[in-house]
C-alpha cells in the first residue's frame, strides 16, 4: 500500500512543481490536493470501464458467443431475437 502512495505522491509532486515552487510553504498542501485529484481520476476512469464494455457488447464488437438460453455469453445481456434465430440456424446445420 505504501508503494502505491509513494508512486501517487511522486506523480503529484511533479505536477505540483509545475505550478508551485518546491520550497513554498504550501507545496505539501498543493501536492496532497493533486494526489487526491489523481486518485479520483483513476477511480473514476476505472468505474467507467464496465460501461464501455456494455456499449461495445451492445454494438456487437465483443466477439462473444450466444448460448442456447438466449444470453450473450460475453456481456450477460439478453440476446436479440435475430441472434437466437441465427444460432438456431447454425445448430440445425
Amino acid at each position: 500500500m505504501s508503494i502505491i502512495f509513494r508512486v501517487v505522491f511522486i506523480i503529484a509532486g511533479a505536477v505540483s512543481a509545475l505550478f508551485v515552487a518546491r520550497d513554498a510553504l504550501n507545496f505539501t498542501i498543493i501536492q496532497t490536493f493533486v494526489a487526491v485529484l489523481l486518485v479520483t481520476a483513476i477511480v473514476g476512469a476505472g468505474s467507467l470501464e464496465p460501461a464501455a464494455e456494455d456499449v461495445r457488447a451492445e454494438h456487437g464488437e465483443c466477439g462473444g458467443e450466444i448460448v442456447s438460453a438466449g444470453i450473450h455469453a460475453a456481456s450477460g445481456r439478453r440476446a436479440r431475437d435475430a441472434d437466437v434465430i441465427s444460432l438456431e440456424r447454425v445448430q440445425s446445420k
